[in-house]
């Protein structure tokens, strides 16, 4: 495992299973996640990081005002 490139991935059979597994119930939990943002979407989106906001803000086109301290 890990061959062809700089870098090596140092994980043995056993535990590259344990990391698929863990790689499988993603789409579970991401789902998960955007029920409860969509139930509560106020405590969802205070959740974020400034810096995540302005991003989405700006991804959307909404100008944001410059040095404005809230978003």
């Amino acid at each position: 495992m890990g061959e062809g490139g700089p870098y090596r991935v140092a994980r043995n059979k056993e535990e590259q299973a344990e990391y698929d597994r863990g790689l499988e119930k993603i789409p579970g939990v991401w789902e998960g996640y955007c029920q409860w943002a969509m139930e509560d979407w106020r405590k969802a989106v205070a959740e974020l990081e400034i810096s995540e906001k302005v991003a989405d803000y700006q991804a959307v086109g909404i100008p944001l005002l410059p040095g404005s301290a809230r978003i």
